[in-house]
């Protein structure tokens, strides 16, 4: 099986919707207040960081400093690691997923990074076969609120979520910049892309998606473009006693769907570049 994800956008992003199937078979609780409580407090620990590394563009990436990882980014390797928080945060009632991946898309310039991650309404077909439906709803200068509609399928279980989102996109300097996306609105859905689909209500939802926090720096360097995806996702919670069983898994499959983003984000910005070059000749 191949999975997709999309982040850059948004949903960020979405690349433990695979693997949250799971947690349909392990009796996953139900989201309190203290379970939301526990995820504004981790979101915002995740957004002062972002201002702190903000203030210095060149040491903007979780990245930097770390000499080997950047030799491979540079090299054309994708790279998907869990946060320095851990691959998975246990919260009252729920299990938190951070996940950061980097990707070096080589001979492109911002601009044709961003021309692929603003393009919402091409979504579905940059990031086929987990998107089956894109919508762009608004655009301000530097904010964008758009309609997602992700279908995966595994182990039996073809699962649904209908997203609506919204992104700002910030430039620190002609170099540097990074975009913040959450989930204004996440909607399970029952047979998703069927005549018979359905949506949904929250008692009868299994709880694979509540919250999606998702921050996406970028850089030009000499030659290219690094992309750092940062991914937070809220899921109800699973038993201890099975935890141990179901964490390799979510791991391998996020880890899977992650780099399939990386991927299909550096090939349609490549081919963004090389039209625009073809084009101007």
């Amino acid at each position: 099986m191949r999975f997709t994800n999309v982040y850059g956008l948004s949903v960020g992003k979405i690349a433990m919707l695979v693997s949250l199937l799971l947690i349909r078979h392990s009796h996953a609780a139900t989201v309190t207040a203290n379970t939301l409580t526990a995820w504004e407090k981790y979101v915002q620990q995740s957004k002062v960081e972002l201002t702190r590394q903000s203030c210095n563009p060149d040491h903007f990436f979780s990245a930097h400093g770390r000499p080997a990882m950047t030799e491979k980014v540079r090299s054309g390797e994708n790279l998907t690691a869990p946060s320095a928080q851990g691959k998975i945060v246990a919260v009252p009632s729920g299990l938190i997923h951070h996940w950061i991946g980097v990707v070096y898309v080589p001979n492109v310039r911002i601009f044709d990074v961003l021309t692929v991650l603003q393009d919402y309404d091409s979504y579905a077909e940059v990031y086929n076969p987990g998107v089956i439906h894109s919508k762009l709803l608004s655009r301000r200068p530097d904010e964008f609120s758009y309609r997602l509609k992700f279908v995966q399928k595994g182990f039996g279980i073809k699962a649904g979520l209908l997203g609506e989102f919204r992104t700002t996109y910030f430039q620190l300097n002609e170099r540097a910049g990074y975009s913040v996306t959450e989930a204004t609105q996440l909607v399970e859905l029952k047979n998703p892309g069927s005549p018979d689909e359905t949506s949904l209500s929250i008692s009868a939802s299994h709880g694979y998606i509540e919250k999606v926090f998702t921050i996406v720096r970028y850089r030009q360097l000499d030659k290219g473009v690094s992309v750092e995806i940062e991914s937070l996702t809220l899921s109800r919670g699973v038993p201890a006693s099975v935890r141990w069983l179901i964490a390799p898994i979510i791991e391998r499959f996020s880890r899977e769907a992650m780099t399939s983003t990386m991927e299909k984000l550096r090939d349609r910005a490549q081919a963004t570049q090389t039209f625009e070059a073809a084009s101007s000749k």
